[in-house]
């Protein structure tokens, strides 16, 4: 029983940093005593951005707002993948 138990703990990778997996290479894709990692671990946290609307915006952002939340997305350059989608928060939005 204390064997088994001892095999299952080689069984659990942890991480050292919190995030989502990334790109997991297949064990095709290592050699023997690579340095290459198994996998990527993608660290994720809350971002703030500001940003500017005109005045005549405001009344459609507070309509919109009103009904739940308003998702917004990130501008990137063109070609560089999904933007990042967030949603507004201000204290200034009533």
């Amino acid at each position: 029983m204390e064997n088994a138990r001892l095999q299952l703990e080689y069984t659990v990778i942890s991480s050292p940093i919190d995030g989502r997996t990334g790109h997991c290479r297949s064990e095709g894709e290592r050699g023997e005593g690579d340095d290459v990692p198994l996998v990527t671990i993608n660290q994720v946290s809350r971002c703030t951005s500001p940003f500017l609307s005109r005045r005549q915006e405001l009344a459609n952002i507070r309509k919109y707002k009103e009904t739940g939340e308003l998702r917004v997305e990130a501008s990137i350059p063109q070609g560089s993948g999904k933007p990042p989608a967030g949603s507004l928060t201000s204290s200034t939005i009533k």
